[in-house]
């Protein structure tokens, strides 16, 4: 994602994530020596975090490295330390039962499609004008991406991805997290 869009994403998250989500917070993500070997880092990424008495709850949304889109994945602690190594971006086997697990990140895409059966990839800033079956494709895609984006343009187009991000995390996301608080595991 180039950075424009990533410095207006932040700016709008940093807005509206919070008051759509009350409890949300902006956190840092701190690694250990060792954590920070072994994770997968991801440049612009933004992590919020919600205290809850089983743990913590997190939204971790994540700018894609060479497409104009957002991604994000979603999980808990119940020890409040931000499970790095589980990100869903990283490779991982999956449990019997995640709601069972002390700690666990999920892609965003997952649970999309767990509730809607439809692929899911993240929230588009921009998108060629045509589509990749186009015989031109490569060609206007090219040449639409090299046109030089406005702090206007930027700002519109985060506040417009945001939008759509904030509408699905609300659908998806949120339930899903809520039904781990419900779940009874034992802390």
């Amino acid at each position: 994602m180039k950075s424009i869009y990533r410095r207006h994403i932040h700016a709008v998250l940093d807005r509206q994530l919070p008051s759509t989500f009350p409890g949300y917070v902006v956190r840092p993500i701190k690694l250990s020596k060792l954590e920070r070997k072994a994770a997968t880092l991801f440049p612009g990424s933004r992590l919020y975090s919600r205290a809850v008495p089983e743990g913590a709850l997190f939204i971790h949304l994540i700018p894609h490295r060479r497409q104009e889109r957002l991604q994000a994945e979603v999980g808990w602690s119940v020890t409040d330390r931000f499970p790095i190594e589980l990100s869903s971006q990283g490779p991982i086997s999956k449990p019997a039962n995640e709601l069972l697990e002390p700690e666990w990140m999920i892609d965003f895409g997952e649970i999309y499609h767990r509730r809607y059966k439809l692929g899911f990839l993240g929230w588009d800033l921009w998108k060629c004008s045509v589509d990749a079956e186009d015989p031109n494709f490569v060609r206007i895609f090219m040449k639409e991406d090299l046109v030089l984006v406005t702090e206007d343009q930027a700002r519109e187009r985060a506040e417009s991805a945001v939008a759509a991000c904030l509408k699905d995390l609300k659908d998806v996301a949120i339930p899903y997290l809520d039904e781990w608080l419900k779940s009874g595991r034992p802390a």
